[in-house]
């Protein structure tokens, strides 16, 4: 990848800056698809509403409404938001005494992601929202004073899941699933998916989307559409040749696509990344 991280724009957000931590409420785009990326500080998240899906290089985490994440800096990974999502995102700056302070004491929960489910965190959440809608002259004040809460909640919290928690998936979802994001140079179905792997074509759907939050269709074309963002960034190939590349039958429907999931056409992403290593994630 290259040494970049992408501003992915959003349908709206609201920020704040308090003792070495960025505070925003984010609403996604419907379906809103952000190939692989990664974040200069770490983060701790909060989904308000609706569903989050983070694909990293070896899991794929689904994190639904009131539950949380905290992932460390530089982590490349993929995100697709469902319909209506919502995020509170805590950015920690290191480097500001405060935060290094707190990060003495909760830097174990960024030393790699983690998932939480923890109805404390989905109230400190909303709080913190609250406070972001109607500010007045105490809001600093009370927004830095949920974030040493939460951070202290998710320090305490052994609800987190990890990586082994997919051994708990059936052999044959894990195989659709590496299977839907295999066949990168071409558009598969979900009947041949399930002929695939032995099951009825409408229950793989439905528990597919049960586990990963997405259906095989849009998870196999997130895949192609992570292959392509890579191609861009890591060749020169043009945009035409990585459209053909990428199962698209040209180079118009790859830039819909494209754009529709990420917001950038494929030459301003291509172009975020050469012009500016500065942009955060």
């Amino acid at each position: 990848m290259g040494e970049a991280a992408v501003d992915f724009r959003s349908e709206w957000s609201r920020k704040l800056t308090v003792s070495g931590a960025r505070v925003s409420e984010i609403k996604f785009h419907p379906d809103q698809f952000c190939p692989k990326h990664w974040h200069k500080h770490p983060s701790l998240g909060i989904v308000i509403q609706g569903v989050v899906v983070k694909e990293f290089a070896k899991a794929t985490v689904v994190i639904e409404s009131s539950g949380g994440f905290a992932m460390p800096a530089g982590i490349l990974h993929s995100d697709h938001f469902g319909p209506g999502s919502r995020v509170v995102i805590i950015e920690i700056d290191p480097e500001h005494p405060i935060s290094a302070q707190r990060l003495e004491v909760c830097g174990p929960i960024f030393e790699r992601w983690h998932k939480f489910d923890d109805q404390r965190l989905s109230r400190l959440g909303q709080r913190l929202v609250r406070e972001l809608r109607r500010p007045d002259d105490a809001t600093s004040m009370a927004v830095d004073g949920l974030v040493g809460e939460i951070l202290s909640v998710a320090t305490r919290c052994n609800g987190f899941t990890s990586e082994s928690d997919q051994q708990d998936l059936p052999d044959w979802l894990i195989e659709a699933r590496d299977y839907a994001r295999s066949e990168l140079n071409r558009r598969i179905s979900v009947p041949e998916i399930a002929e695939r792997v032995g099951v009825h074509p409408a229950y793989l759907a439905r528990r597919f989307r049960s586990e990963f939050g997405v259906t095989p269709a849009a998870y196999a074309r997130n895949a192609r559409l992570n292959w392509a963002s890579e191609r861009l960034i890591e060749t020169d190939l043009s945009i035409a040749e990585i459209a053909i590349q990428a199962g698209f039958s040209d180079q118009s429907h790859f830039t819909r696509a494209f754009k529709r999931f990420v917001d950038l056409t494929p030459a301003q992403y291509r172009d975020s990344f050469q012009n500016n290593s500065g942009m955060r994630g």
